[in-house]
């Protein structure tokens, strides 16, 4: 099997400093519990955390790009990108109900209105994107995972809550009818470090959509879950879905961010 450069420089530590011969077990295990005493100086700490920004990141407690600043130096104080992988939070066609598929990517449109303002595509391209749907008239699960810079994550939340909030908006379409869209806070299990979880009433003369968007952050970790049913006259959503849907989202969030 073959191992990470990070795993490689663990490998040689533990035979400089304890002898015989590391198995891959004994590496995974090492990489995971290296500290900073480990390192001869912070250059050597900062080369492994840069191999290996993930499986080292506690060598970062605050997560700024440098790992071990007070071992003595040589330093090397170029700043490391940490960026998860958060691709094992993504729902998949076992988490949901029998009856559901995957859908095709790229059908959510070029962009939608909340609150009255015209939302676009997120654009992250280190975002990991799942969709399904029961049938092609819904209902639908989107789910997003954003992975943010170090420190981002407070920040994040805060602008989510400027697009996602409760409020009120009337919509014309080109045939002259009038959509009118509500967003509500019910109640909702706490999920994440931050989340916020909204339900959307959309009516139109024809149908009605009713959905489910939850946001949950774990530290610079985002998830954001839609749940949408459409209906007519009217669309119940299933919220009991939605909230273990979330719970799980949350549950594979913590073991990839540690807490």
């Amino acid at each position: 099997m073959a191992l990470s450069a990070g795993a490689f420089v663990t490998a040689t530590l533990l035979v400089l400093l304890f002898g015989g011969t590391a198995t891959s077990d004994d590496l995974r295990a090492a990489a995971q519990t290296a500290g900073c005493e480990t390192f001869l100086n912070q250059s050597a700490a900062q080369w492994a955390y840069r191999q290996n920004p993930v499986g080292l990141r506690h060598l970062d407690p605050d997560q700024a790009g440098v790992a071990c600043r007070t071992l003595p130096c040589p330093c090397d104080f170029e700043l490391v990108r940490v960026v998860l992988d958060l691709s094992a939070a993504a729902l998949t066609l076992a988490d949901l109900p029998p009856g559901w598929s995957e859908m095709a990517p790229g059908m959510s449109g070029d962009g939608f209105r909340i609150c009255g303002a015209e939302q676009g595509p997120s654009g992250n391209g280190d975002a990991t994107e799942v969709r399904f749907q029961r049938s092609q008239f819904g209902p639908f699960v989107f789910e997003s995972l954003l992975p943010l810079p170090p420190g981002y994550g407070p920040a994040a939340m805060m602008l989510l809550r400027d697009i996602f909030h409760p409020c009120e908006w009337d919509e014309f379409d080109p045939d002259g009818g009038i959509a009118t869209g509500r967003l509500t806070d019910p109640p909702f299990p706490a999920v994440g470090d931050d989340h916020i979880a909204l339900r959307l009433d959309l009516e139109m003369p024809a149908f009605s959509l009713q959905g489910d968007i939850v946001v949950i952050r774990r530290g610079d970790a985002i998830a954001i879950l839609v749940h949408l049913a459409a209906g007519a006259p009217l669309a119940t959503v299933d919220s009991a879905l939605t909230e273990s849907l979330a719970l799980l989202i949350d549950v594979r969030l913590l073991a990839i961010t540690g807490g």
